[in-house]
């Protein structure tokens, strides 16, 4: 429901009785799942996680990144179609570039992943990052979020 009246809202106006109500609906929700799933014996989300200024602080700057990602591909797509003329095929191929040539560079397929792949599970397996504290920081990541 944010979502449909953030993407409506400069179109049918921010003060359209729809689009206040589909807003003030979903904040309603959103406090009552989070009033929800902090009286949950297994939450969905361990919302007590984000107590934590680290954690708070990582998922931050994730989203934050994210939603930079967001704004240069979609918008940006979205300008090439629409001031460009360009067609959804040229429009898309400019924000593919950047992967297309980190893969077909010769420093990327001279240096196989096997490494990597050989390593990723040893490291989950021996948890280095494990402490006798039940943190968060304790857990594997399959286990962060229960």
């Amino acid at each position: 429901m944010a979502v449909f009246a953030i993407m409506e809202g400069p179109d049918w106006g921010w003060s359209h009785p729809a689009i206040l109500t589909l807003l003030v609906v979903s904040a309603v929700l959103l406090v009552g799942f989070v009033y929800t799933e902090r009286r949950k014996p297994e939450p969905l989300i361990a919302v007590g996680l984000f107590a934590d200024p680290t954690f708070s602080g990582c998922n931050l700057v994730i989203f934050s990144a994210q939603y930079t990602k967001m704004a240069v591909f979609v918008f940006g797509a979205m300008y090439l179609q629409d001031v460009l003329n360009m067609s959804p095929l040229m429009a898309g191929l400019p924000c593919c570039r950047r992967s297309l040539r980190k893969s077909s560079s010769p420093r990327f397929q001279a240096t196989p992943p096997t490494g990597l792949v050989r390593a990723g599970p040893r490291c989950l397996a021996s948890r280095p990052w494990a402490s006798a504290s039940p943190s968060w920081r304790s857990r594997s990541p399959g286990e962060a979020m229960p």
